[in-house]
């Protein structure tokens, strides 16, 4: 009735103070005494070293955005891609795991394994086992990598521009939520 009269009558109200807690017997007054300091003290100690036995995974050398410059699906090189479930929007790799987006706007998830000394790429779906797609790599400049295999039956040669979040306008601007000029000038 009194956080009734305070939020909907708009009065104040003074609440009953709280009954201090009786313990009857003196080994629960002083385990009280024990136990107190230990959770107060002990639970952010415990936290923090937690934290630092927790090591926070470095990004994979390979996680970016891709976006294909050159397509070729079938030794058929398509200049204008055609929006089908085959050709790929964006390819991102993730830490753990990777998705292409299709053209027609299908996203489909893969965990993937890399494997720098054969230059080969796995992808794995996740939904489904028997669905793996094997690749070889290989880099043309820091930026661009050329990838080959079978995707979905198909056999694949893509030519990837990759990018990084700070290639993003979003990131390398200097982006603040309230500005008067865009661009921050």
């Amino acid at each position: 009735p009194a956080l009734a009269t305070f939020f909907f009558g708009n009065r104040s109200v003074a609440l009953p103070p709280l009954p201090e807690l009786y313990l009857p017997k003196r080994w629960m007054q002083i385990g009280r005494m024990i136990l107190k300091p230990l959770l107060v003290v002990g639970l952010p100690l415990l936290s923090i070293y937690e934290y630092k036995q927790y090591e926070i995974p470095k990004p994979h050398p390979m996680a970016a955005t891709y976006e294909p410059v050159l397509f070729v699906v079938n030794q058929d090189t398509f200049e204008q891609i055609q929006p089908d479930s085959v050709h790929w929007k964006k390819w991102m790799v993730d830490r753990f795991y990777s998705k292409v987006i299709t053209q027609d706007g299908q996203t489909r998830y893969y965990r993937y394994d890399v494997d720098t000394t054969a230059q080969t790429i796995e992808l794995m779906a996740y939904r489904d086992s028997s669905d793996v797609h094997a690749f070889t790599y290989e880099w043309i400049d820091s930026t661009q990598i050329l990838v080959k295999g079978i995707y979905r039956s198909d056999t694949l040669t893509v030519q990837l521009k990759m990018k990084r979040p700070e290639d993003y306008l979003l990131m390398s601007r200097g982006f603040h939520w309230v500005n008067e000029y865009p661009f921050n000038r």
